[in-house]
């Protein structure tokens, strides 16, 4: 089962009709993500963010988070 990385959320790949995305392999992209999720932690190689956090279906980059 697959759960969204962003803080906050709840979603799991079992219960939620959302797609769920990798982080970026390419570096500069996948700082992009992480500056915007705003955790302590760091994602790990099966960490997802899920599509709700995304605007209008664009991958580029999720929306930002309180900190």
């Amino acid at each position: 089962m697959v759960c969204c990385f962003a803080p906050g959320c709840s979603h799991r790949s079992s219960h939620e009709t959302c797609s769920f995305y990798r982080f970026p392999a390419n570096v500069f992209q996948r700082r992009v993500w992480i500056r915007a999720i705003r955790r302590a932690d760091k994602p790990n190689a099966c960490s997802r963010i899920c599509s709700c956090h995304f605007p209008l279906q664009k991958r580029k980059r999720p929306v930002s988070f309180e900190a």
